[in-house]
């Protein structure tokens, strides 16, 4: 069996976080909408909840969209603890940077150039989303998600 595994390190965050790129996009838009009208069905509805699960599991060859996460599922223990480790394995052996969330001044800097040279444009609606969206991450990330 295929299976897929994720981590979410930082799970008391949206799967839809605020992206000012993302966020002009037509698809988006059109589903953000389509929420909002109850127009969308169950699986198409999970990409909007509040917050994602700490871990997710996927049996790829019977569920490849994804729906149905296993991680809860004690059938899949060992499944998922094997993935896990090989997680782990992998973090230790890249030395992954991802494990721990940015700090302010990391966002500062990797953000003064887009606020730049969205003031120099003149594009001040646009800069005003996005200090919003790195004022939230900053938030998050203070408070530990």
């Amino acid at each position: 069996m295929d299976f897929k595994y994720i981590r979410n390190f930082l799970p008391n965050r949206p799967y839809l976080q605020p992206c000012r790129y993302k966020d002009a996009k037509s698809i988006l838009i059109a589903l953000r909408k389509w929420n909002n009208e109850g127009k969308l069905n169950s699986p198409q509805k999970l990409i909007f909840r509040e917050t994602r699960p700490p871990e997710e599991l996927y049996d790829l060859e019977n569920d490849p969209h994804e729906i149905n996460n296993l991680a809860g599922d004690s059938k899949y223990a060992d499944k998922l603890q094997t993935m896990r480790t090989r997680l782990n394995d992998w973090m230790e052996e890249t030395d992954d940077q991802g494990r721990e969330p940015e700090s302010a001044e990391m966002y500062d800097s990797d953000m003064s150039v887009y606020r730049t040279t969205l003031k120099r444009k003149g594009e001040l609606e646009q800069l005003k989303i996005l200090e919003t969206n790195v004022d939230l991450m900053k938030k998050w990330a203070a408070d530990g998600n």
